[in-house]
This record gives structure tokens, sequence and C-alpha cells, in this order.
């Protein structure tokens, strides 16, 4: 163990950390966890087949929504449904919008 700057090593003593390293792994999870209820709460709901594929279906069309780490792709016909989607999510995330594919 290499100890920090201006502190001599002791092996009979310990370090202690600030942060743990399980809150650390958590904030993912965490993440998701709120943009996975902040969707469902939109109307969408999650594929059987992907974790990060959610889909709306109504009347007026089905929006697919795909997440990558901190990105997402919105796709669908119902293009007044894709802006309330973006308004929404702006709403409860910081967000950018970086146009069309």
């Amino acid at each position: 163990m290499v100890s920090p700057l201006g502190v001599s090593y002791n092996p009979r003593e310990v370090c202690r950390l600030n942060k743990t390293l399980h809150d650390l792994k958590q904030a993912p999870c965490a993440w998701f966890a709120k943009f996975f209820d902040a969707l469902t709460s939109f109307g969408f709901h999650p594929s059987h087949h992907d974790l990060v594929l959610f889909l709306q279906c109504t009347t007026t069309g089905h929006i697919l929504l795909i997440l990558f780490v901190d990105d997402m792709i919105i796709i669908g016909k119902n293009v007044d449904g894709i802006i309330v989607l973006k308004s929404d999510l702006a709403s409860h995330f910081e967000m950018k919008d970086l146009g069309s594919l």
C-alpha cells in the first residue's frame, strides 16, 4: 500500500476512506433506477429482450428509446410525442439534444 503524501505508513493502522467503494459502484444503478422511473411515468415500458430499450405504443404511433451509457437515441413516427418526451426528460435530467442522426 502506498500511503498518502505526508502520512507515514504503519502496518498496524488502517486508512479510512472518505467514500466507500460500494457507494461508487451503486451510483450507476441509482441513476438507471431514476431514469427507469421517469420513463415509466411517461408511459414507456422496458423491452423484454434488452434492458436499455424502452417502448411507447400509442394510437398516434410508436416511440423507441435506446439508452447507451449516457447517450440515448429516440426514434419513431410520432414526432409530437418525441418533442414532448424530450421536454419531459429535460425537466428531470440535464441533457443536450444533438439533433438528427
